[in-house]
């Protein structure tokens, strides 16, 4: 036959359960603290989504410097356009050829993988090649 509990034996095991639950709990919200930290987010998101990042990096900073360094002239007689002149073109030019280099050597990083892995089995195989 089982034997009952007193009421002594349930109070203090239920004091160790909560004790033991709050433990726990204490756990949780540490780890859920180093988690949701705003840096933390921010390394997991530049992780996960590199390109995102890149490109709109790329382009706040084209609207940075078009809305810092406007240009002098808006009615030029010639017909050319006063952002090809001066310091922001330099630099609105920069930006434009780095951002196609780092897109291009991406692109080609990635195409190079994904033709790797396709075509793995023809090229990893002894003998003759079809």
């Amino acid at each position: 036959m089982a034997r009952q509990e007193s009421a002594a034996e349930i109070k203090q095991r239920l004091v160790q359960q909560l004790r033991e639950s709050r433990l726990a709990l204490a756990t949780e919200t540490q780890n859920a603290k180093a988690q949701y930290q705003p840096a933390a987010i921010a390394a997991r998101s530049f992780q996960n989504h590199k390109t995102a990042w890149i490109i709109g990096g790329a382009v706040a900073g084209l609207i940075a410097i078009r809305l810092l360094l406007p240009a002098k002239n808006r009615s030029d007689i010639s017909g050319k356009t006063a952002k090809k002149r001066g310091f922001s073109g330099l630099l609105g030019g920069l930006a434009k050829t780095l951002a196609q280099r780092a897109a291009m050597n991406y692109a080609k990083d990635q195409l190079q993988a994904h033709f790797k892995d396709s075509f793995s089995q023809y090229f990893d195989r002894p003998g003759p090649r079809p």
